[in-house]
């Protein structure tokens, strides 16, 4: 609750704060009679309450104890109608707030309702000239004035009064010698005076000349940074229009962060554009559920002048939710299309990602449910993926047809729990080439994960195929199971050595068990090679168990580099 004003305090401020009464003593009457006792008086006023009187007595104590107690009886009404204002004044900001707040809120609320038909009447190309740096520096400006040269001196010596023909020679001599004199000083108090005037001009140049020289160079370090800006962005440019892969994708990255989107999304973009530059995959990592504004109103309680938020229905905040994330993949797929005007990307993938608390892990259980303590990591979770070409996506009306609808027609994928991000498989149509770090790489492995059996099978056959091709091979065999467990066999070379290929999907540590089947295949079938690549880490004890050289293991960072050198999507 507010704190409130505290009145009783206020009244004895107020008190202290007034004049003490001037008391005046009478002794005649208006009509100038005398008194038999004198009169005092005393007149009081209160400015905040617009009152004033005048206290009378016999005595002076009488006189100052009727005015002290108007005095405090006027200083309560001031501190009750100060108090008044105050808690009226306080209840009126409180309203103000509140209905600011509510606007907000309803802005909010129609921002995300809007997302997609927000960027409908926006050009999503980015504007060159716009990003041009066409300031011009500031021409030099010096304030100061030039210094007042200083007058010649006014010789103190007064011509004589008579003239010099009259005087003696005696006289003139000694007129002469004066006047000699005071030539000689004037002199000097001239030179002296030009010097200080030559002292001060030569002052003033050399301020004048440090400001023009600290004016060149910040005109100079201007103009370079403006000519490596603008230097920068006609090669983007050029790079760009060219359809470069790496142009491309960093142009639709520019494109994403000029966009306007509702703040309480917290979208992140990742681009990335295939060799050819035809075609481009969007994942867009957005708040999760729980984290999604759920306020549907704010209530004003007038006793204690606070907006309490309404919650929204669990149903609606549920309905919302899915509502923004397929509006988004839908948005995001538009941009895409009409930012890039050059005759490149012309297939887009879009996937919709939410990182949820792992709940096993933060229980002390890891993934592979072998009990060891974990520490709670965030997983990525697909919750929605759509993929179509330039052609049949341009071909819809967007602002005819609702967003599900859209996402339907294209045969997009959305889950049937975004609230409890239940995943989907996600479209992927390029390789993260771009996956050198290890934050990036680990987002790929755990999107690997969460891919389905038979995507993950028909991804590590691709990668299989495109290995076995560079060695002059071909797959033999091939199966893979519902879990997208792998397991094939391929011929290698003009020798036609058989190799083995086993491909796992593991969170953390592989177990050692898939390290010694793979081994006792190699010594029953009497394999040449063998590879095992898995998502997953080797322990020393697994590295330091492989005794033949034949036998190559492939943990998951090195398994993304794979996939990334032969271009597997």
């Amino acid at each position: 609750m507010p704190q409130e004003i505290d009145e009783q305090a206020l009244c004895k401020m107020l008190m202290r704060a007034a004049p003490r009464p001037q008391i005046t003593m009478s002794r005649f009457t208006p009509a100038g009679r005398l008194r038999r006792s004198p009169l005092f008086q005393a007149d009081i006023a209160n400015a905040f309450l617009g009152k004033a009187q005048s206290i009378k007595g016999q005595t002076r104590f009488e006189v100052e104890s009727k005015a002290r107690e108007k005095l405090e009886a006027w200083a309560r009404l001031e501190a009750k109608r100060r108090s008044g204002e105050a808690k009226a004044d306080a209840l009126e900001a409180a309203q103000a707030r509140h209905q600011e707040l509510v606007a907000t809120l309803r802005s909010d609320a129609q921002a995300l309702r809007e997302v997609l038909k927000a960027t409908l009447s926006v050009d999503d190309r980015i504007d060159w000239l716009a990003l041009l740096d066409r300031r011009s520096y500031t021409c030099f400006q010096w304030s100061d004035k030039p210094p007042k040269r200083l007058g010649a001196p006014q010789s103190g010596h007064k011509a004589a009064a008579r003239s010099n023909w009259l005087a003696s020679a005696r006289e003139r001599r000694r007129r002469a010698r004066v006047q000699q004199a005071t030539q000689l000083e004037a002199r000097a108090l001239t030179d002296e005076v030009e010097r200080a005037n030559a002292h001060e001009a030569y002052a003033y140049q050399v301020r004048r000349a440090d400001a023009l020289l600290a004016h060149l160079l910040e005109h100079d370090r201007f103009l370079t940074v403006q000519y490596v800006h603008n230097r920068d962005l006609r090669a983007f440019r050029a790079r760009f229009e060219a359809g470069s892969p790496k142009a491309v994708a960093e142009y639709l990255e520019t494109v994403f962060e000029r966009a306007e989107y509702p703040a309480s999304l917290r979208l992140r973009h990742k681009v990335a554009v295939s060799e050819d530059a035809r075609k481009a995959q969007v994942d867009l990592t957005m708040v999760a559920y729980e984290d999604f504004p759920n306020v549907a109103d704010y209530k004003f309680v007038k006793k204690t002048r606070e907006s309490r938020p309404i919650a929204m229905k669990r149903a609606e905040q549920e309905s919302l939710y899915e509502e923004v994330v397929v509006q988004l993949v839908v948005r995001v797929m538009h941009e895409v299309f009409e930012a890039v005007y050059i005759d490149a990307v012309h297939e887009v993938a879009v996937n919709c990602w939410v990182e949820v608390a792992d709940r096993s892990a933060a229980a002390g259980k890891d993934a592979d449910g072998d009990g060891t303590e974990g520490t709670g990591p965030n997983n990525a979770r697909c919750i929605a993926a759509v993929q179509s070409e330039r052609d049949t996506f341009e071909a819809i009306n967007l602002a005819r047809k609702s967003p599900s609808s859209v996402l339907e027609s294209l045969d997009g994928r959305v889950s049937k729990s975004c609230h409890g991000a239940e995943a989907v498989e996600p479209r992927c149509l390029v390789v993260w080439s771009g996956a050198t770090t290890d934050s990036s790489k680990s987002e790929t492995l755990r999107r690997l994960m969460d891919m389905s059996g038979d995507g993950f099978g028909a991804l590590a056959r691709s990668l299989l195929e495109r290995m076995v091709d560079e060695e002059g091979g071909r797959l033999q065999s091939f199966a893979t199971s519902a879990d997208g467990e792998v397991d094939a066999t391929a011929t290698l070379g003009a020798e036609d050595d058989l190799c083995a290929f086993a491909v796992r999907r593991h969170a953390r540590t592989i177990p050692d068990d898939a390290v010694h089947d793979l081994l006792r295949r190699v010594e029953s079938e009497g394999l040449g090679r063998a590879m095992l690549l898995s998502t997953g880490t080797f322990d020393k004890d697994a590295e330091r168990g492989i005794q033949n050289d034949s036998v190559v293991i492939v943990d998951g960072p090195r398994l993304v580099s794979l996939l990334a050198l032969h271009g597997v999507g």
